[in-house]
């Protein structure tokens, strides 16, 4: 089968640009590292660097963080433990590269949450939300006038003339105490469904009454 092309897929641009010699490494550390690659590509018969989002390589980024803080590691994860650094100076340049190993991993349940974090399904699920807050609202809306529609048919209108006898709803009635009050004679209409009252002495009530608080005395 011959020597295999290597694919490198990161999301840094910095270890990107080293590789595809864009870049100079000006870090010691870095430095190490990229001469050990340079000692190591020569095994490939190519190599292509791809620079990938950061939400695509989350698995990846997983087990780094599990495995720099000593945590445990699912039992399908193949891994490697080095000791020390991995760019060392004394690599023989002649021997023969380390056999290639397929990671293969599970689904795992983590997976749909992270997708909605790390990409535009999140803002999806917003306009939806926002879509059914719109539609709520235009259901209230026609609740309310449906409502009060129905509630204004069962409304009997009320009018007086100035010399109509009428008697009042009694404010705060005991319980064998009459609803109602009077009777008063109106003495002034507004167009607007007040009136004034006053009493069989000609007294005048302090503050006008509304229809609704109103109805007609008979004799």
């Amino acid at each position: 089968m011959g020597t295999p092309r290597l694919i490198i897929r990161t999301d840094s641009h910095v270890v990107a640009g080293q590789i595809g010699k864009s870049f100079q490494a000006r870090h010691p550390e870095l430095a190490k590292y990229l001469s050990a690659f340079r000692k190591a590509e020569g095994h490939f018969k190519g190599i292509s660097v791809l620079s990938i989002p950061c939400f695509e390589i989350a698995d990846a980024d997983a087990l780094a963080k599990a495995a720099a803080n000593n945590e445990s590691l699912p039992t399908h994860v193949l891994y490697e433990v080095l000791r020390g650094s991995a760019a060392q100076d004394d690599v023989d340049p002649n021997a023969a590269p380390a056999p290639v190993m397929t990671i293969t991993t599970t689904l795992d349940w983590r997976g749909p949450i992270i997708d909605v974090l790390g990409t535009d399904e999140r803002s999806v699920s917003v306009d939806l939300i926002d879509e059914a807050k719109g539609q709520a609202a235009q259901n209230l809306d026609s609740y309310i006038a449906t409502t009060k529609a129905w509630f204004n048919t069962k409304l009997v209108p009320r009018s007086f003339a100035p010399g109509d006898m009428v008697l009042r709803c009694a404010l705060n009635p005991r319980k064998l105490q009459n609803k109602w009050e009077g009777p008063f004679v109106v003495t002034q209409a507004s167009a607007r469904g007040a009136y004034r009252l006053a009493d069989l002495d000609g007294t005048s009530l302090p503050h006008p009454w509304n229809a609704e608080a109103l109805k007609k005395y008979y004799v």
